[in-house]
């Protein structure tokens, strides 16, 4: 009986992303490592009799997937939550929603999640009076499917208790709040609603639903941005999920996160520095919007509030993750990255911005200086091509700049890839796709490119490359197998590759349903055995 974590895999087409050996067809992990990386006919005497074997009969094996940026809790919300994914009209969303008010019990709070206005027929939310006519003796909360807006009725309003004088309280022409709610209202309501459905749930089980979903997509790693209650209850059972969580904990308080135990702070939520580009405009850049040209978004924090927060992380050797869509938040960040580096030159400096979806060459080279890497979401460009929308939000020549991906890169910057889940589904292979297959032909990338961003970009933007990210001796045996290669499909294939098998620490997380269990038996079987061959 061998150890746990312990397994062969070979006749595989392996892209190892180390420059050293990139290219080999077996593998062996031993008690969760990597113990050997090469050519079958090399290694093959050297593996004991009966350890558990895959023959991959070909198919692509890679290092472990990482997705950078995720919310673990919001992702398991979205399972228990009323879906308006795709839905075509403000008309069928008041009809579904009806469906489970109507499945509901007088009181029970109706929490509804990824609405997106700007992809309904009407371009609009539900108005208040819609929402009361249906939801008339129930609380009722419809989230925008990128978290930064929503719309709340009658009951859920006066239940939420927002003052009057918060920013982003959407009002009619009358000055009454019409329910939609932006920017810090936007966010006031959450500790009562949010919470409240989540505890209903159960944080654990909101974990697990979220990782299970992340390994069936090839995931076995994720950076999960997340608020410190949460975190707080989810750690001690990471090892039981099936994917890795590094948890970057929401919050302003270096204080709270140091009773977390982590080396890390921020991502989105209370540590964001702006919003998003989309009809609510809060998304903070250095030129108006066309739209609008009145506003130019919002910054959450000022100079001084974020410069004093970094310093204060990086005095205790945290690294920082900073939520920044437009160009005038990114500036912000660099701003005070470079006041904290002037005050602690010696202290480690490879903080993260999150999102970076406006181009500004003149920024991209200041955080290369900087040492600032950043944290993408190929997905948002698939989901939101930049001449869809943005145009009237920003003009046609602005909105050429949006999701720079291949520029980034060009300008040396470490560019890792996210989904933003919920915002996007679990799928690195969407985010490869979406990268290779930007709607702006300038921004693509190579496949190649679009994989390291995906794996070993993913371990060096958490200071893990020395464990992950690559197949690499001594490294974790963490591993993804898949029925084709990314590498050499047509580009707008990509995103339908089927994921074979998860492999965390040498133990199979997800395994396809049509696909037998390793084998154990002595013989490990000739080149082009057909044992494990793709569906």
């Amino acid at each position: 009986m061998f150890p746990k974590g312990s397994l062969a895999i070979y006749n595989a087409n392996i892209h190892s992303m180390d420059p050293r050996r990139p290219a080999a067809d077996a593998l062996v992990i031993y008690q969760g490592y990597i113990v050997a990386v090469g050519w079958w006919r090399q290694i093959k005497e050297t593996i004991p009799d009966r350890l558990p074997h895959i023959d991959a009969a070909g198919a692509t094996v890679l290092p472990g997937l990482i997705d950078s940026h995720a919310h673990l809790a919001h992702s398991g919300l979205i399972a228990s939550s009323v879906d308006l994914t795709d839905i075509p009209s403000v008309v069928e969303t008041l009809d579904r929603i009806q469906q489970a008010v109507a499945a509901a019990a007088r009181g029970e709070l109706i929490y509804c999640t990824q609405y997106d206005d700007g992809h309904v027929r009407e371009k609009r939310y539900p108005t208040l009076q819609e929402l009361d006519l249906i939801a008339p003796a129930n609380p009722l909360v419809i989230v925008h499917r990128t978290g930064h807006s929503s719309v709340l009725n009658s009951m859920a309003l006066q239940r939420a208790a927002i003052p009057a004088d918060t920013p982003g309280i959407q009002r009619d022409a009358a000055g009454n709040p019409n329910g939609v709610l932006l920017a810090q209202a936007n966010a006031a309501w959450r500790d009562t609603f949010e919470e409240a459905f989540t505890r209903q749930i159960g944080y654990s089980e909101l974990a697990r639903r979220a990782a299970r979903q992340a390994a069936e997509a090839g995931i076995t790693t994720l950076h999960a941005m997340d608020d410190p209650p949460f975190i707080a209850e989810v750690l001690p059972l990471l090892e039981e999920l099936p994917v890795r969580v590094v948890f970057y904990p929401q919050t302003r308080s270096v204080e709270e996160v140091e009773a977390l135990g982590l080396p890390r702070i921020g991502g989105c939520g209370a540590s964001g520095l702006d919003g998003d580009i989309g009809s609510q405009m809060t998304a903070a850049l250095t030129q108006p919007y066309l739209q609008d040209p009145t506003t130019s978004g919002c910054l959450y924090f000022s100079d001084e509030e974020l410069t004093e927060m970094i310093f204060e992380a990086q005095s205790c050797g945290m690294q920082v993750s900073m939520h920044a869509v437009g160009d005038a938040a990114v500036a912000q960040a660099l701003r005070a990255v470079e006041a904290v580096q002037q005050r602690l030159p010696q202290r480690p400096k490879r903080h993260r911005i999150e999102h970076w979806e406006v181009s500004n060459p003149p920024l991209t080279q200041k955080a290369r200086r900087l040492g600032v890497m950043v944290s993408i979401q190929p997905p948002f460009n698939y989901f939101w091509p930049h001449d869809d929308g943005y145009p009237e939000l920003l003009g046609v020549e602005r909105s050429l700049l949006m999701d720079p991906i291949a520029e980034l890169i060009a300008g040396g910057l470490l560019v890792a890839g996210g989904s933003d889940s919920p915002v996007t589904p679990l799928s690195p292979l969407l985010g490869i796709h979406a990268a290779v297959n930007h709607s702006n032909p300038s921004q693509r990338i190579s496949p190649h490119q679009a994989l390291e961003m995906f794996t070993i970009n993913g371990a060096e933007i958490a200071f893990e490359e020395h464990r992950k990210g690559s197949l690499t001796l001594d490294k974790l045996g963490d591993v993804t197998i898949l029925a084709e290669d990314p590498l050499s499909v047509p580009p707008g294939h990509i995103k339908d590759i089927s994921v074979l098998c998860t492999i965390k620490g040498g133990e199979i997380t997800y395994r396809h349903p049509d696909l037998p269990p390793p084998d154990q038996r002595r013989d490990y079987g000739a080149a082009g055995d057909t044992s494990l061959a793709a569906p």
